[in-house]
């Protein structure tokens, strides 16, 4: 997935969704994407086209 994210020059960004059984306790939103995540997505925005 990053792999290709930064071959396709695309953000990563913190997915919201969970599939299967995992082992433990692992609930939606518990994992935290860093904040420079929304500041590229700012930044990208900015730099759109309109």
């Amino acid at each position: 997935y990053i792999t290709l994210a930064k071959k396709y020059g695309l953000l990563v960004t913190g997915g919201s969704d969970c599939h299967g059984k995992v082992k433990g306790e692992t609930r939606i939103g518990r994992l935290k994407a860093p904040y420079e995540i929304v500041e590229r997505l700012k930044e990208t925005k900015r730099n759109l086209k309109r």
